[in-house]
């Protein structure tokens, strides 16, 4: 089955990314044996570089959306959703390559009853794992994640990483998007992704297929690291603030391990504990 398909590519200062990875990306799509149309949306966060320019003069075809301000990226990338004309939304960000079978493989996960779907990510000499299949631990009632760097470890994940996923585009705007709270950066995706499995909406994780990462290539490039620190760990206790479950559900000092699942929790394959509500 084919289903229609909008990419959107935040972006800020990011011309020589777009150089590299764009190509590639549109390639792709025109390649897609499950794509039935689509558009490409690149969302700019004012750049001060000639990103836009680039793309008017090279590539006429792709859509930008621009800003009068630098917001970051979670209201960056909610202009984008929110200017998205087909069924499904493929987030990607603008230092990531797809391979020739990344869009057709996650497009075969489809169905009315998920929210969304991502891959492996490795980085750019493929050697390395970034992103794949994660888990939830609360450790004295502060939520951290685990990456399981399995390539083979497939289903649920807590996450749909906002770097390379597919997500449904009615249910991501029924959610509102992005929470702009974590602006500029970081948890979003997570934020978001739990609150999908709080509607009961499937995040599934496939090795199937995978992506390569610049990791950071635009943080990195624009922010000093004791910024990213500080945005880091204020997100992180956001976040936990917000979903963290009652006091009572664990031991203080006990570390429990937790898998989301269509009724909510399930700590060490046991019975689900309700999905704590935002």
């Amino acid at each position: 089955m084919k289903y229609s398909l909008s990419i959107v590519i935040p972006n800020y200062n990011g011309r020589n990314l777009l150089e590299r990875y764009l190509p590639v990306t549109l390639e792709v799509c025109r390649k897609s044996r499950r794509v039935s149309e689509y558009e490409v949306i690149v969302a700019d966060d004012h750049s001060t570089d000639d990103s836009l320019q680039f793309l008017h003069e090279r590539f006429p075809e792709v859509r930008t959306v621009e800003s009068d301000t630098n917001d970051g990226f979670s209201r960056n990338a909610n202009r984008g959703i929110r200017a998205a004309r087909y069924d499904w939304l493929l987030l990607l960000n603008s230092d990531m390559e797809l391979t020739d079978t990344t869009i057709d493989v996650l497009m075969e996960h489809c169905s009315p009853d998920i929210f969304g779907v991502s891959c492996l990510v490795k980085d750019t000499t493929g050697t390395k794992i970034q992103g794949a299949l994660n888990r939830l631990t609360i450790v004295r009632h502060k939520i951290n994640y685990i990456d399981n760097f399995s390539p083979t470890d497939e289903g649920h994940t807590m996450f749909l990483c906002g770097g390379l996923a597919l997500m449904n585009r009615e249910k991501t705007l029924r959610l509102g998007g992005f929470d702009e709270v974590y602006s500029p950066f970081y948890y979003e995706d997570t934020d978001l992704s739990l609150r999908a499995w709080q509607q009961g909406w499937r995040c599934l994780f496939t090795v199937g297929t995978f992506g390569f990462h610049q990791h950071s290539a635009t943080v990195k490039k624009n922010h000093r690291q004791e910024y990213v620190d500080y945005i880091t760990a204020r997100n992180s206790k956001l976040f936990s603030y917000r979903f963290t479950p009652p006091i009572t559900w664990c031991t203080s000092g006990s570390t429990s391990t937790y898998t989301p699942s269509r009724n909510g929790y399930v700590a060490n394959n046991t019975a689900p504990i309700p999905m704590p509500t935002a």
